[in-house]
């Protein structure tokens, strides 16, 4: 069991640190992000003239634009109301998914490393428990980092490349993020193949 925690924490690390090479000295996710026109970071333009203030947007959350119709006390939209905004859609411009943070965050807090790092030892744990279960049918160290690498690949088209359909996701940020999400579970495979391997089969004596 101690062999496995160290397994899974030896992969979640190299996981973490792949993605932090990713981002931080890597080029790919530096061109797969565009910058508003005028930012509210540029010391010379006042926060009320930023572009993002100018989108006057209420509250913290996911946005959308132009967004789906709807009313507050909740009654549905009507199909004029529908058809109009899908038109509006098809028209353009659109912002298909935008975090926005009225008071600011900060982007590198201590506490997101942290928990970066234990979701990425508990994705490792899961693919070192499902490693150990398939190992008898997985004799050869190959074998066992295609299946780690298959359980990112599963992941990738069972929901990102459902969210690339879906938002329209730019080709340059298409492209980071399947790096991201084969290299990680690859180099985790590396790991977990070589400390987690078929036990060798018993016969009782006759």
């Amino acid at each position: 069991m101690v062999r496995y925690v160290i397994t899974a924490i030896l992969a979640g690390l190299l996981m973490f640190l792949w993605s932090a090479v990713s981002w931080m000295a890597l080029p790919l996710h530096n061109a797969a992000f565009s910058t508003f026109p005028t930012s509210s970071t540029d010391a010379d333009v006042p926060r009320d003239q930023s572009s993002i203030a100018q989108l006057d947007l209420p509250h913290t959350g996911a946005y959308h634009y132009p967004g789906f119709p709807h009313h507050e006390d909740g009654t549905p939209p009507t199909k004029e109301e529908r058809d109009a905004a899908m038109q509006r859609m098809k028209d353009g411009p659109v912002i298909s998914l935008m975090i926005y943070h009225e008071t600011g965050r900060d982007p590198f807090p201590p506490m997101n490393f942290i928990l970066g790092l234990a979701a990425c030892i508990v994705a490792a744990g899961i693919a070192t428990w499902m490693t150990w279960l398939a190992a008898p049918r997985l004799p050869k160290f190959g074998q066992r980092v295609l299946f780690v690498t298959a359980l990112g690949v599963f992941v990738f088209f069972a929901f990102y490349a459902q969210s690339w359909v879906w938002w329209g996701y730019p080709m340059t940020f298409a492209i980071a993020d399947t790096i991201d999400i084969v290299v990680a579970p690859l180099l985790a495979g590396i790991v977990i193949a070589g400390m987690v391997k078929p036990q060798p089969t018993i016969l009782a004596d006759r």
